[in-house]
């Protein structure tokens, strides 16, 4: 014979495992709600200012073309994903990436022309190049320095 005692524990148990299923199903839609993936693109035209060398600074995850042009400037073909994946928090989904994050930033020092990407990552936030194709002069020697994957974390360029 099942003692009264019994019975109500079963019945508690039995309501508290329903609402600890559902508070479980609220989290797990909770969390996923605010994801986002943005991907955009930009061609942008960069003057070489009598640079004879190209540095390519980015981290650029895939292959990165590289194509000989008679043109006079480097012309740099990006495009980006703008993520936010796992967030918690109520946070706004953007239109598009700003031009400012997709473009490179020039540095020249003598002879030397560097663009650099600004590609970053925080916590559950990133901003990486897809795909990046560069044209480049003829004349101009060139060389890729890759960023590593570990420096991203925090990374804001200006």
């Amino acid at each position: 014979m099942i003692s009264n005692k019994k019975t109500i524990d079963l019945k508690t148990n039995i309501k508290m495992r329903k609402t600890l299923m559902i508070l479980l199903v609220c989290l797990i839609t909770s969390c996923n709600g605010q994801d986002f993936s943005l991907k955009d693109s930009l061609i942008q035209a960069v003057p070489i200012k009598g640079a004879k060398h190209l540095i390519i600074e980015c981290y650029c995850e895939n292959e990165v073309v590289i194509e000989k042009t008679k043109n006079t400037d480097v012309t740099i073909e990006v495009s980006g994903i703008l993520k936010s994946e796992g967030y918690h928090g109520e946070q706004n989904k953007p239109d598009n990436i700003e031009v400012k994050t997709l473009s490179f930033i020039p540095e020249k020092n003598g002879d030397t022309l560097k663009i650099i990407s600004r590609e970053w990552v925080f916590m559950h936030h990133s901003y990486l190049i897809d795909k990046l194709k560069i044209t480049v002069p003829e004349s101009m020697s060139y060389k890729i320095e890759k960023i590593a994957g570990n420096t991203l974390e925090g990374r804001k360029i200006e």
